[in-house]
């Protein structure tokens, strides 16, 4: 089975790498695309990895639109020549969107984990008629599609079956908040002196940073400017830190949605460039940020937007979420509830292309 496979980001290549795993229990692949180790541990042929990619925000991805053309013009035409049996478009919005209009009438198209038409722009759904085959992780989703006409499979969050799997391995430190500053430099940069100052301002507090490897000089030279005692680090054991908080600080993303499936109560942070902040507030359709709100569509955490994020605004609700601790645990078991499934979704996702495209 010949797949052609584009995920252009971290979280895009484990998960990608964990639908290609098990369509592998099921046929043998022959893989091409874009894609990080995840996917170059099994055998991916890549186009580009995705070192050379990543970048977010509309200001950012304006200054790189050249590459990405470029890019967009070479991956067609390594799909054209290739004709996979499929092309799996995993997340990666920005630029798999524009492959699946480039290539959707040529070769057959599957998405795993669409854009987020449903909270901004929600009339580009409709090029999403050009996929053979969609896949969401979330309820919402799939009733969102059904009213432009098209058919998805629901097939639960990764994540939720994951977590509930996971077995934590101890860390030295109890009773302590978790930071966990995000995984991209300009999040990094912009959040973490922030957070920072939070455990400045709580001496008495043990904080633990969950770093990713990638970016340990970034973090450490942060860690050096403020020299903190109460803060540690640790890298690549995000979920092991998750295990065993008391509270957690998050740069929004999916960090926030993993948070919840511990069961930490958590505050939610996002600052970046002011441009592409302002952008974003005239197109974002949501009232929500982070994943658990907008799944549960209630404001059960705290978010702490742009000038709203701000030590004092962190510490403020700190005590406001330990005051609701109990409602928030509730309303994380209801997350699990509507996002677990009994089959891994990746199971799911690869059996059904096999079933269509092999």
């Amino acid at each position: 089975m010949k797949i052609w496979v584009s995920a252009g980001e971290l979280s895009g290549d484990l998960r990608a790498s964990e639908v290609i795993e098990s369509i592998q229990q099921l046929t043998n692949v022959s893989l091409k695309g874009i894609g990080g180790q995840n996917l170059l541990n099994l055998g991916l042929q890549p186009l580009e990895t995705i070192d050379n990619l990543g970048h977010v925000g509309f200001v950012e991805v304006i200054k790189h639109i050249p590459f990405y053309l470029k890019l967009l013009r070479r991956a067609k035409d390594d799909i054209l020549s290739w004709q996979p049996n499929v092309v799996l478009l995993v997340d990666y919005p920005g630029f798999n969107m524009r492959l699946l209009k480039s290539v959707g009438r040529h070769v057959p198209v599957a998405y795993y984990i669409i854009p987020q038409v449903w909270a901004w722009l929600p009339q580009r759904a409709k090029a999403l008629r050009l996929a053979k085959a969609i896949f969401t992780i979330l309820p919402f989703e799939k009733d969102f599609l059904a009213r432009y006409g098209i058919h998805s499979h629901y097939v639960g969050h990764p994540l939720a079956f994951k977590i509930k799997q996971y077995v934590p391995n101890g860390l030295p430190w109890k009773d302590y908040i978790a930071l966990l500053p995000g995984s991209r430099t300009f999040e990094i940069k912009n959040i973490l002196p922030i957070m920072l100052q939070v455990a400045k301002n709580l001496p008495y507090e043990t904080f633990v940073i969950a770093g990713i490897p990638k970016q340990k000089a970034l973090i450490e030279s942060i860690l050096l400017q403020h020299n903190l005692p109460n803060v540690n680090v640790v890298y690549d054991r995000t979920y092991d830190v998750l295990a065993h908080a008391q509270y957690a600080i998050v740069t929004s993303g999916t960090a926030s949605l993993e948070t919840a499936l511990f069961k930490v109560p958590e505050i939610v942070l996002y600052k970046g460039n002011w441009l592409s902040y302002l952008i974003a507030r005239t197109l974002i359709t949501v009232n929500f940020i982070s994943l658990p709100n907008l799944i549960l569509n209630e404001p059960l955490i705290p978010e702490l937007i742009q000038q709203d994020c701000s030590p004092q605004n962190i510490l403020k609700h700190l005590e406001i979420i330990t005051s609701r601790r109990k409602q928030i645990i509730e309303g994380y078991n209801a997350i699990e509830n509507i996002l677990f499934t009994d089959t891994p979704p990746p199971q799911k996702v690869a059996q059904i292309l096999v079933d269509l495209f092999a």
